[in-house]
């Protein structure tokens, strides 16, 4: 077999059920939605941790956030473990970035800035507005005052450096990563909705032109008191001086429902973006030959339980799209909705395809044997991970989900603990950690991340901690 191209997309704070494919009915996602109807997409995917650089290390590394050293954001990959770009170089394949790292910095500049990878020149410009971009026109409209990390018209620059390396006749095999912004200018929004590069949501008339809350909008009756603290903070990473979660205190339910229109804008637009990559893909005569991955590094809580951006273990901060698509070698318009994956799966995946061998000791498991034969069980369980304070390393969350339940704890505060039957109530609306007839199915979730900690050497442990 002829090993594949590969070309990776990485968006940044989209979660699952964004994409029309999988169900939505707000977004407009028609070139993701090709790229699923073109191969495998998977339900019950899941990152490692819900925050960027965390969530990053674990897909290009293949291992765990606290086993990679990136525990929190703005860190470095440890010494001595490999990349995506390390391994893929090392077999022959020309390795490609563009876009975003945050490992530890956001946007490195210098081509050999990121270990591995050649990190391909691109430039920032006037930006087009947000209705130009949604409409297919990226003529700049002048200079405007920027965020430094604002991306909503950024993501048509590092498109623009992949379509030039794409249309460049690149060396076979090769594999290029492209790292876009977005949905993640939804933080801005929320800090400053009215900033003239993000999308306006209507201010007054019917409130049906906006979303509907979420049918789990309600917090859970007994949330652990680790959550409600973090409820409380006025800055849950206090190193970076705020936390968006604050700004949504004294919203109403309009507010709310713009929040949710603006998101689902900026899904939009980052759908555009990676429509010009499938494009390109398609434009340099190599669609056949290349397999293409679309992932996120985390998701977005989209209003479930009145929370707002990340940083938690419920499923839309922690569940992200997951697609691959190789035509002739992977199965087309396939929903995968009873296997378990994982963002540290994407490397031992990619390596399986390309037949590049594998370093040891990864936390994550190539989901090619699902994919080629659905009848197996896959893995048993995934775990995700929660650092939501640099300053206070002793204050952490763990999830593990198991094919029918998601367990949840953390490592201070009363009532640490939740358990949530996802088959009969999958917005996890009843916590059953304390609840009468679920005594074994704790234990047995208990026990589980239990071994697992120690096996990964992962100094997590429920109630070890003082808020």
């Amino acid at each position: 077999m002829t090993r594949p191209n590969v070309v990776l997309i990485i968006t940044d704070q989209q979660t699952r059920a964004t994409i029309s494919a999988y169900g939505n009915q707000r977004t407009r996602t028609p070139h993701m939605d090709t790229l699923a109807a073109g191969g495998v997409a998977f339900e019950k995917s899941y990152c490692s941790s819900p925050l960027c650089s965390p969530g990053r290390a674990s897909i290009v590394t293949g291992q765990m956030p606290h086993t990679a050293g990136v525990d929190v954001n703005d860190l470095p990959v440890r010494d001595g473990i490999a990349n995506l770009g390390e391994i893929f170089s090392d077999a022959g394949y020309e390795t490609v970035w563009a876009g975003k790292w945050n490992l530890p910095e956001s946007f490195p500049t210098e081509p050999d800035a990121i270990p591995g990878f050649e990190n391909v020149e691109w430039q920032r410009r006037p930006y087009p507005s947000v209705e130009q971009i949604l409409a297919g026109d990226s003529s700049p409209v002048g200079e405007q005052e920027l965020y430094r990390d604002l991306g909503t018209s950024m993501d048509a620059d590092i498109t623009d450096a992949a379509v030039r390396y794409l249309a460049g006749a690149p060396r076979e095999p090769f594999l290029l990563a492209v790292s876009l912004y977005n949905p993640h200018d939804i933080c801005f929004w929320i800090i400053d909705r009215d900033h003239d590069l993000l999308p306006r949501a209507p201010t007054d008339g019917p409130l049906d032109e906006l979303p509907d809350l979420p049918d789990n909008f309600d917090a859970v009756a007994d949330e652990p008191e680790f959550v409600r603290w973090m409820r409380k903070q006025e800055a849950v990473i206090p190193d970076f001086g705020w936390n968006e979660l604050r700004w949504t205190d004294s919203w109403d339910e309009r507010h709310w429902r713009r929040y949710l229109y603006a998101y689902d804008r900026l899904v939009d637009l980052v759908d555009v973006q990676i429509g010009r990559v499938l494009s390109a893909i398609s434009d340099a005569g190599v669609q056949d030959s290349t397999l293409v991955a679309l992932t996120s590094d985390h998701g977005e809580a989209v209003a479930a339980h009145r929370w707002a951006t990340k940083q938690m273990l419920y499923e839309e901060p922690v569940t992200v799209p997951l697609v691959l698509r190789w035509p002739g070698e992977i199965p087309a318009q396939r929903f995968d909705r009873s296997h378990l994956a994982s963002g540290v799966d994407i490397v031992p995946t990619l390596c399986d395809y390309a037949g590049v061998t594998a370093p040891d000791g990864l936390a994550g498991e190539s989901l090619r044997p699902v994919i080629d034969d659905p009848t197996l069980a896959g893995r048993d369980f995934v775990v995700a991970e929660l650092q939501p304070s640099a300053l206070r390393m002793e204050l952490k969350g763990r999830m593990l989900r198991t094919r029918r339940y998601k367990y949840m704890a953390f490592s201070a505060g009363a009532d640490a603990e939740m358990l949530f039957d996802l088959e009969s109530d999958p917005l996890e609306t009843v916590n059953l950690a304390g609840s009468a007839g679920h005594e074994s199915v704790l234990a047995d979730h208990r026990a589980l991340l239990a071994a697992w900690t120690r096996l990964t050497d992962d100094p997590f442990e429920v109630g070890s901690a003082v808020l």
